[in-house]
């Protein structure tokens, strides 16, 4: 059995990622002109990594009572808070996004951070997590080992 969080991560090209006073990026669709123009101008550098703090270790709803629920998310909320503060204090450029499945099915509060790979893939560490995608310029790819890895370049966008 796949847990809620395994399925979502399994399911990355699937991902909208909405970023905060910036650009809604669907990434089934390669990026277009404006969109990247639009990343370039959240002033995060060349390349940055998107991380979360909710539901560390992978942690599944599956199972919890409406109850349950709203405590979590309210944990949620204060770990995101937390980390915002810790990149604030650290002095990292950051922007918040939240990255959404296609459908709407699952939301998850995000953070994009200017930090090299290896960097963000420790930070990320040390609160539990896994790094989930990672921006280099052209397009955002899957972090390898947690959104299945070998995927081919989305297609363009459908015309209007």
């Amino acid at each position: 059995m796949t847990s809620e969080r395994e399925e979502t991560l399994q399911a990355g090209p699937e991902t909208v990622l909405s970023f905060e006073g910036g650009p809604r990026i669907d990434l089934r669709w390669q990026l277009d002109p404006e969109e990247r123009r639009a990343l370039a101008a959240l002033e995060l550098g060349p390349s940055f990594a998107v991380l979360t703090a909710e539901d560390p270790g992978g942690e599944d709803a599956d199972d919890v009572s409406a109850d349950g629920l709203a405590e979590r998310q309210r944990q949620n909320v204060r770990r995101t808070l937390r980390f915002e503060e810790l990149l604030a204090r650290e002095g990292l450029a950051f922007r918040r996004v939240d990255g959404s499945a296609s459908d709407g099915s699952h939301r998850e509060r995000c953070v994009a951070v200017a930090l090299s790979r290896a960097e963000a893939k420790q930070l990320a560490a040390d609160h539990d997590q896994v790094p989930l995608f990672w921006w280099d310029g052209e397009r955002f790819w899957p972090w390898p080992g947690v959104v299945g890895e070998g995927l081919e370049r989305p297609p363009p966008a459908p015309g209007p």
